[in-house]
């Protein structure tokens, strides 16, 4: 995040993160942690990482459905 006045009272934008930045590590750290897992998408990558997550707050990760999933899989930049 860019703070552009350290010195007045912005400084304190350092302790709040924003939701594109923190989605933004959860996959950068999903990336990391699986990189040597070879044919694993980033998406799968996400779902693990945030099963682990989500079991130090006893809460659960509900599935995709597989059709909601093809629909994501079969997008790519050669149909545009």
């Amino acid at each position: 995040m860019t703070v552009a006045r350290e010195t007045s009272d912005e400084y304190k934008r350092y302790f709040v993160v924003q939701q594109s930045e923190f989605l933004e590590c959860i996959g950068r750290v999903a990336d990391v942690r699986y990189r040597e897992t070879n044919g694993l998408s980033l998406a799968r990558k996400i779902e693990y990482i945030l099963d682990g997550l989500f079991l130090t707050i006893h809460f659960t990760r509900r599935e995709v459905p597989s059709s909601v999933t093809d629909e994501v899989a079969s997008c790519s930049d050669e149909e545009y």
